[in-house]
């Protein structure tokens, strides 16, 4: 039986929705990334002083899935906050389903307008949650970072060490975020 050809609509309506699909499997991968630098650092196991043992629990995080991160971050946080666990919640599933279960989950609907309409906004939806994450997690690396600095002793090697790392972070922060 010969193949189908698309039309230009159905073909148009493909590249829109692969454009958003690659678009949000990047977003989240870059979210992931800074993930596996910022939960190793919040794992400090009651270290005040000095970020010990950091390099190994960097090395660690670094095979760790989203998920993976995602646990360890709500273990490492004291949150009541549903909205915030919800989004956490959100991002993994809508994460697996762009890289795991996209074409069976969501490949018919953009057959028709109406699907293809409503795929759009989910996908767009989704972006709005991966942004939205990077926003919090940008704001509580940063003010935890300011915060072990604050805590060792002006002028101290610790102290400008930390200052560092938090000048740093801020800088790439802004830099991907278009600030600077």
């Amino acid at each position: 039986m010969p193949k189908r050809t698309l039309t230009a609509v159905e073909r148009q309506r493909a590249l829109e929705v692969h454009e958003r699909v690659g678009r949000n499997v990047i977003r989240v991968q870059i979210l992931e990334v800074a993930l596996k630098s910022f939960v190793p650092v919040l794992d400090l196991q009651g270290a005040r002083h000095a970020p010990d043992g950091l390099p190994e629990r960097t090395e660690r995080a670094q095979n760790q899935t989203l998920g993976q991160l995602i646990g360890s971050l709500q273990g490492s946080l004291t949150s009541s906050d549903e909205a915030f666990d919800d989004l956490l919640s959100r991002v993994v599933a809508d994460r697996n389903d762009l890289v795991h279960h996209f074409p069976a989950k969501y490949g018919s609907m953009s057959r028709t307008a109406d699907g293809h309409s409503a795929l759009l906004r989910k996908l767009d939806h989704q972006l709005e949650d991966i942004k939205s994450l990077e926003n919090l997690m940008h704001g509580l690396f940063l003010g935890f970072l300011k915060a072990l600095r604050d805590n060792q002793a002006a002028g101290s090697e610790s102290y400008r060490d930390f200052a560092s790392i938090h000048d740093e972070v801020e800088s790439a922060i802004r830099a991907w975020s278009g600030e600077e």
